[in-house]
């Protein structure tokens, strides 16, 4: 039979299908819904998300060393009863200790649900307003329409009037929807507890009835990140070398913290004036040029480049 309603040339049954041919409409009908929500999760997260990279924030790639991420593993499983009781995560912590991440995890496994999470930041919604004049009712109650919203940075929007307005209006906005709220900062617990005026209580205030807190504590991830970039680095220099061609000197930060190694590169390039290193330099970039006076030793080196990158640390190792 057809689905109740449904009739073909007045008739309201068909022929039946063969083992095979339901196999094949079955597996078709599948595919399609595979798809269907595949592009649902990818409209969702372009406009959940403010930055791509945010997109493969998952569990499957958690490293796995981050304590409090059991907190976004309790909330996922237990969504139903979080989006009921409007109860949200306060991530506090010191930078660099992956509270943004957990977050980010959050709300890739919810839209992976089909559930429409937005995650963005006061810096973005304060442009965001600014360019809005006569809308901000209107963009303020589609930003609380979400069944999750996700506040990260809190507490490094400018501290202007016109700037704590606007994060009251959407943080008590928020309260009243009664939805879910998870905001992540490098506040301390003390800092929201106990904040220095009213303008900053009644905000305080809201977040933290809205939020329970979760304490990041650990390693700071991103400054680990950039001694693993460091290491890297040396790595590839000391496998890329010739050890028959002299060895040049890279002065991080200048002073007694060489890293001296070989290298092929030994074309001299001019052209830079020392108004174009003091321009380059002064943006924290590195820069190469040509030294005529460079000594490994006793020995006098000649028409070497030499590589200065002020913004990278040594021990000099």
């Amino acid at each position: 039979y057809f689905p109740e309603g449904k009739m073909l040339f007045g008739r309201d049954r068909h022929p039946s299908e063969c083992e095979c041919q339901r196999k094949e409409r079955e597996k078709r009908e599948s595919e399609e819904r595979q798809r269907e929500h595949e592009a649902a999760v990818e409209r969702l997260k372009d406009n959940g998300v403010t930055d791509n990279s945010m997109k493969r924030w998952t569990f499957d790639n958690d490293n796995g060393r981050n304590p409090q991420m059991r907190f976004a593993h309790i909330y996922v499983e237990h969504w139903e009863e979080m989006r009921a009781e409007s109860r949200g995560y306060l991530l506090w912590g010191n930078v660099g200790t992956g509270k943004t991440y957990l977050a980010g995890c959050i709300a890739n496994v919810l839209m992976e649900r089909e559930i429409p999470v937005r995650m963005t930041n006061f810096a973005a919604i304060l442009n965001d307003l600014t360019g809005t004049l006569n809308g901000r009712n209107a963009y303020i109650e589609r930003l609380c329409s979400f069944p999750l919203l996700i506040l990260d940075d809190f507490g490094m929007e400018r501290g202007t009037e016109y700037g704590l307005e606007q994060v009251y209006n959407v943080i008590d906005s928020r309260y009243r929807s009664r939805r879910p709220l998870i905001v992540t900062t490098n506040l301390t617990l003390s800092e929201l507890q106990n904040p220095a005026d009213r303008a900053h209580q009644r905000i305080y205030d809201r977040v933290l009835a809205m939020c329970t807190p979760v304490c990041c504590s650990g390693i700071n991830f991103r400054k680990e990140q950039a001694q693993k970039n460091m290491e890297y680095l040396k790595e590839m220099f000391k496998k890329n070398v010739d050890a028959e061609l002299p060895g040049v000197r890279f002065d991080i930060e200048s002073g007694d913290h060489p890293l001296r190694v070989h290298t092929v590169m030994a074309k001299e390039i001019t052209g830079f004036t020392n108004t174009i290193k003091n321009e380059i330099n002064r943006h924290s970039f590195g820069f190469v040029f040509s030294s005529e006076n460079a000594v490994l030793g006793t020995e006098n080196i000649h028409n070497i480049m030499v590589y200065k990158a002020r913004n990278l640390m040594s021990d000099g190792k």
